[in-house]
């Protein structure tokens, strides 16, 4: 599956889920709101039928009184159809004046008509008249007007306005719209608002498509340039720099690709660099080696004097394998580690005694100060020792006759930001020192009256085959692998390490472990 494939397919998807949340909502709540409607409609009509089944009760109150019975209701029914009455406030008298279509009836009382309200305005409604058992009398939608019907069902019976004379019921008026029976007008009033609803939800749906498109395309642009980025970057294009364009996880993950990248173009230039390093630390004593045996082969040197030469060249080539090999077993967290109760102080101590002699030979002073009550330290005797070495091995190859070696052991009661911590190196554990509760640190710190180092070459101390000077020798600059390991295994400690330095005054390296916190 190609880039363009997997992009489309994500923007799909994107689209889809956007227009499947918009169309499931609006589709939802048209859905709702057309139930709603519909039902507060019926309502509405079944109590407006209501209200009129009331009002014709009165009237067909009135017929019986002044008939004294049914007989010849349907006339009245037939006036219901016919007759437009004045509206409800009016006087009486006011009837003179009005456009009659049919006069009212005789029968009808003067208070019927005052509060009557269109009463005869022609409408759509069923209305049907039943004696006290249900048998229908009149209807208004039977054109034969037979005074005699079907009976009414028992539950249209019950809702119906009783007309009541003397107290008695004599019958009962039942209206369609009063048991939420909808005319075809108000039905078809109905199907609008539900061809509206429905309307309205296809135009929201096709503005979500419209607008999922635009938000699925934020969206998979910048993982397109990612993956794009990423692509170029694994083909061996290392300066891949994406423009950070938002705040949000996109461009938090921007921002970490462009710092995984340069991070990788920093680890290639350092892995190029230390392949040809390599490659210059093998090639000098190896040169030696052949120049000497060629000087053997001819006569002249003495085998006495090439074989003292060959000698040194092997252990130096001994020594950088050794240290080559060390690293290696750090990188892949092979190299054993024999942990152990340690007293820090105790063990420098010892070290500082076998390196008296050499540190005096070329003239420089090693001075020593441990701080008491110091709590044990869980160390590996051996890597710490070799720590401890590399520190005084650099720090008395750049420290001049005459020139003076401190070592300091103490508690670590430094600052978790140091204004003075120059170059600092992450440890495995996301802990840094003092920011833990109730966390314990002892330092170790190894000080010069060198040459110091440049600030700008600070940084890089710790790398692999990195000398400050790459005009020393090898005799006296060594192949830049002893503070890589210094580093590589305090870290393997939990611990922390870092240079401070000033230029012609000296330089400062100090490493941390963690310390059981005494009682």
């Amino acid at each position: 599956m190609g880039p363009e494939t997997v992009r489309s397919s994500l923007r799909r998807r994107l689209m889809l889920s956007y227009l499947l949340v918009v169309v499931l909502t609006v589709g939802g709540v048209a859905l709702l709101a057309g139930q709603l409607t519909a039902r507060q409609f019926r309502a509405l009509v079944a109590q407006s039928g209501q209200a009129r089944a009331q009002a014709l009760a009165l009237y067909f109150a009135d017929f019986y009184e002044t008939q004294g019975s049914w007989e010849g209701v349907e006339q009245a029914m037939t006036h219901l159809r016919e007759a437009q009455w004045q509206p409800a406030g009016l006087p009486l008298e006011a009837a003179s004046v009005l456009p009659w279509r049919v006069p009212p009836p005789p029968w009808l009382s003067k208070e019927t008509i005052e509060r009557w309200v269109n009463l005869g305005e022609p409408r759509a409604d069923r209305v049907r008249l039943a004696d006290p058992d249900g048998t229908i009398l009149a209807d208004s939608h039977d054109s034969h007007d037979s005074p005699a019907g079907p009976r009414l069902p028992a539950d249209e019976l019950a809702r119906g306005a009783p007309v009541i004379i003397d107290g008695e019921r004599k019958g009962t008026v039942v209206v369609d719209a009063g048991l939420g029976r909808l005319t075809p007008q108000q039905r078809a009033f109905v199907r609008v608002i539900w061809r509206r609803l429905i309307g309205v939800s296809i135009l929201a749906g096709f503005v979500a498509l419209a607008l999922s498109f635009g938000l699925a395309r934020e969206i998979t642009n910048p993982v397109q340039a990612l993956t794009d980025a990423a692509r170029r970057l694994a083909a061996g294009d290392w300066d891949q720099k994406l423009p950070v364009q938002s705040e949000d996880e996109l461009g938090q993950m921007t921002h970490a690709f462009n710092e995984m990248a340069a991070e990788l173009t920093r680890q290639t230039q350092l892995r190029r660099q230390m392949v040809a390093d390599i490659a210059h630390e093998l090639r000098t004593p190896l040169s030696v080696l052949y120049l000497e045996l060629e000087a053997l082969e001819d006569g002249f040197q003495s085998p006495d004097e090439a074989i003292t030469s060959l000698h040194g060249e092997l252990g130096l080539l001994t020594q950088l394998v050794e240290d080559l090999r060390l690293l290696a077993q750090t990188d892949a967290g092979e190299l054993p580690i024999h942990i152990e109760n340690t007293d820090l102080g105790a063990l420098t101590s010892e070290i500082v005694e076998r390196w008296e002699s050499r540190t005096a030979a070329r003239g420089v002073r090693l001075a020593v100060q441990t701080a008491g009550d110091l709590p044990p330290v869980n160390t590996d005797r051996t890597r710490i020792t070799q720590v401890l070495t590399n520190l005084l091995a650099n720090a008395l190859r750049h420290t001049p006759e005459g020139g003076e070696i401190s070592i300091a052991v103490d508690r670590y009661r430094g600052e978790l930001e140091k204004d003075t911590l120059v170059a600092e190196l992450p440890a495995p554990s996301s802990s840094r020192p003092g920011s833990a509760h109730g966390e314990c640190f002892v330092e170790v710190s190894v000080r010069d009256t060198g040459e110091g180092i440049a600030s700008t070459e600070l940084p890089n101390v710790f790398e692999r085959f990195y000398r400050v000077d790459r005009a020393r020798s090898r005799d006296t600059g060594g192949a830049g692998l002893g503070l890589a390991i210094a580093r590589r295994l305090v870290e393997l400690h939990g611990g922390y390490i870092w240079a401070e330095s000033e230029e012609g005054a000296g330089s400062t390296f100090t490493f941390v472990l963690p310390a059981e916190e005494l009682m």
